[in-house]
């Protein structure tokens, strides 16, 4: 029972990070829809540099996670970006708006947020048991859809600094004093030269006393000798074949997830669900995405738990395939159908169920599982930094998509993206994959099935 609590806490205090994160989408939109109002300050151009630095911060944030994580650690590292995104919160509100303290602000608050969310999310998947990885990585996804319904409800009544101020300070005091209750990793204390009382004593606040510390620590042991190095204190390790190639089909599945649709479906709701004749105001339209990711993600819990990852992968590639050609086809019929509009929220929500309840869990659950536990830290931050590159260089070519091919174009890019998801699980993407040298694997902590590996790669 108490191992059980453990893991809750980690996952509800390490999700604080997802509920800002959350929370800072809803204001993207809250500052769109007041700031273009009579009672806004910003010019389009400074809503634009406004809405754009968010991207910025979370580059800059995975160049500091980079830096930070491996000596720090991800509790270390957390407990540190708490402040920084209330300071920067602060600074938005005092500012009152303004254009040089809403930009500044907002660096400062998705630099930190950039900085702790892959380490949040590798925290909670690292303390986890194998079996819980792919339910406790959703419900801290779950977190985020949960900050954007609440930021824009507030955003509805309040202005859009003091939602900020309020969305990012609760969570951060609450994230700050829960992290302060749990321990370090056993995989980071061991990395690090730690006492491996140390290590067996975290492994059992989170498994229970009951659970084979002995043989836990073994394994750990074996995979950070096989490092050859402790953790973040060389590239060598990286470099290595074990740790390399994880890495880059991990980079790889992150592509996967940005351009199948349901990340910028997101993005450019009101485009698709924009001309459907409901009496909604803007507001709530822009609830209807993190709406149906909300009721969606906890019915598929259990086929997280019971179906393997790459059917998974295959069945949601195949959905968002469909959706995105739905969408597709409702833009490109004439404004004169009725069912036009109908036509594309349906493939909306078929794109986006499989997005919000299986993709996401599963390529954010990677992080915790493919990358090796002796170099993960420093390839977390790595590919969260090539994820964050990845979005704000698509972002850039969005628009000028949209206006080239239209929404109805860009969508059947997406879709073809969605088959290539497919291929790419059939073929290449592994089940699961630890750096634990070949005759150490543990059914416990790996399961590797090795037909599906290229007979190249089994030798």
């Amino acid at each position: 029972m108490a191992d059980a609590i453990g893991k809750v806490l980690a996952t509800a205090i390490c999700g604080q990070t997802q509920f800002m994160l959350g929370a800072n989408v809803a204001l993207n939109s809250a500052l769109l829809i007041q700031e273009a109002g009579p009672a806004g300050h910003l010019t389009v151009t400074q809503r634009s540099w406004a809405i754009s630095v968010t991207f910025a911060g979370a580059l800059l944030g995975c160049v500091l996670a980079a830096a930070l994580a491996p000596p720090l650690g991800a509790r270390r590292l957390l407990l540190m970006l708490m402040p920084l995104a209330a300071a920067g919160s602060v600074a938005i509100y005092c500012g009152d708006g303004a254009f040089g303290w809403t930009v500044a602000g907002r660096l400062l608050v998705n630099t930190a947020l950039g900085a702790g969310d892959g380490q949040a999310r590798a925290y909670v998947a690292e303390v986890a048991a194998p079996a819980q990885r792919a339910v406790l990585s959703t419900a801290v996804g779950l977190l985020l859809f949960v900050g954007q319904l609440v930021g824009l409800a507030l955003a509805s009544v309040w202005r859009w600094p003091l939602q900020q101020l309020a969305c990012t300070c609760a969570p951060a005091a609450l994230g700050a004093l829960g992290l302060l209750l749990l321990p370090d990793t056993a995989q980071w204390l061991m990395a690090r030269g730690r006492d491996e009382k140390l290590a067996a004593d975290a492994l059992a606040f989170y498994r229970g006393q009951d659970f084979d510390t002995a043989s836990e620590i073994d394994n750990i042991r074996a995979s950070v000798e096989e490092a050859g190095a402790p953790l973040g204190r060389t590239w060598r390790a990286l470099c290595r074949r074990s740790a390399l190639r994880p890495l880059l089909l991990t980079a790889g599945q992150f592509f996967f997830f940005v351009w199948t649709g349901g990340f910028f479906l997101v993005v450019v709701t009101a485009l698709v669900v924009g001309g459907l004749p409901l009496p909604l105001d803007d507001y709530q339209r822009a609830m209807l995405v993190p709406a149906v990711a909300l009721l969606g993600t906890p019915p598929a819990s259990p086929l997280l738990r019971r179906a393997g990852r790459l059917p998974l992968l295959r069945a949601s590639g195949a959905l968002s395939a469909v959706g995105c050609a739905t969408i597709a086809a409702g833009d490109l019929m004439g404004a004169e159908h009725a069912a036009r509009g109908w036509l594309a929220l349906g493939g909306a929500l078929v794109c986006l169920l499989p997005y919000s309840t299986l993709l996401t869990a599963i390529t954010f659950n990677y992080l915790g599982e493919l990358l090796p536990n002796s170099v993960r830290s420093l390839a977390v931050s790595l590919v969260m930094g090539w994820f964050g590159l990845l979005v704000f260089v698509s972002l850039q070519l969005y628009e000028p998509l949209l206006g080239a091919i239209s929404v109805g174009g860009v969508f059947l890019v997406h879709a073809a993206v969605s088959l290539l998801q497919v291929l790419y699980a059939s073929t290449l993407l592994l089940q699961r994959l630890t750096a634990l040298p070949s005759s150490r694997f543990s059914s416990a902590s790996s399961t590797l099935n090795l037909r599906r590996l290229p007979s190249s790669w089994k030798r």
